[in-house]
């Protein structure tokens, strides 16, 4: 963690106990969750090796091999969530957790929603044939089958050779905009705040100044007509309340620009309160009658 947080509520909504595993700039703590195996024994792992969101770290290539063996060793599924393949904007992609498992313990997904465009609810599963089956049959129940215009689309976008360019196209256009995003917030970096310019995927973590919070924040962000995730719901554990997500995507160059230039606005004043109401305790006046 943090994760992304619809997949923690499916999760618990059908039962599930969810823990934490711990990460850092390399991805995953590997080495923490063999701890936690030996303690819980876990079904299952849930993970976006790459450009994870809302982190947007890319788990190193060593670690990826180790929990692989893990899963062997321990006898888990890996449920591995790659929804930003091919949105890598830096270097090459590393390869994926399926692609290292020959046993048939990752269970591999990614969606169409990212690389072809965002409305577009049509994603796949890559895993053994019975598994498949049993996904096949629970996904009729809830709702039949996907749209089949959708699905005629994709196909032959994908057929006709198209969707690999297309891919390259949002490379170009998002790499643009995570750079100006990131040039931005160095502008206009208040004292405390962090973030790392993210290899690929959509999206900025930033770290709040000490006296920030993200739920105060979400609201004097939103008076001046700027929005953003906060950090706590991609928590298990009531976390995150010093982060925000920012998704560099979906906003022109111009409105990222003017955003970020607010969100500091807002952030900047939320301090300055913070400080005026340190000062007024401190050097609170008790008149004598």
């Amino acid at each position: 963690e943090p994760s992304f947080f619809p997949a923690i509520q499916v999760f618990r909504a059908l039962g599930a106990r969810v823990i934490g595993i711990p990460a850092d700039g390399r991805g995953m703590r590997v080495d923490m969750l063999e701890q936690l195996l030996l303690r819980y024994r876990p079904k299952l792992v849930y993970t976006i090796p790459s450009f994870q969101n809302p982190s947007n770290i890319e788990m190193e290539l060593e670690r990826r091999k180790k929990l692989v063996e893990l899963s062997h060793k321990f006898k888990f599924i890996i449920l591995e969530d790659d929804a930003y393949a091919g949105l890598c904007y830096e270097g090459q992609q590393l390869p994926a957790l399926r692609s290292m498992d020959s046993d048939g313990y990752v269970i591999y997904l990614s969606t169409f929603s990212k690389s072809v465009y965002a409305g577009l609810r049509l994603g796949f599963i890559v895993a053994q044939k019975q598994v498949v089956k049993q996904f096949s049959a629970a996904k009729q129940v809830m709702d039949l089958h996907s749209n089949s215009v959708s699905q005629w689309v994709v196909e032959r976008f994908i057929v006709e050779g198209k969707l690999d360019s297309h891919v390259a196209r949002l490379c170009s256009e998002y790499r643009k905009k995570r750079d100006i995003m990131h040039e931005a917030l160095s502008m206009r970096c208040i004292r405390g705040m962090e973030w790392n310019r993210p290899k690929g995927g959509y999206y900025f973590w930033l770290k709040l100044p000490q006296g920030v919070s993200a739920s105060r924040l979400v609201t004097a962000a939103a008076a001046k007509k700027v929005v953003f995730v906060p950090g706590k719901p991609f928590f298990t554990n009531g976390q995150g309340d010093d982060y925000i997500r920012l998704n560099f995507t979906f906003a022109s160059q111009k409105d990222i620009k003017e955003g970020i230039g607010r969100l500091c606005e807002a952030i900047a004043e939320l301090l300055d309160g913070h400080r005026e109401m340190d000062i007024s305790q401190e050097f609170e006046i008790k008149p004598i009658v």
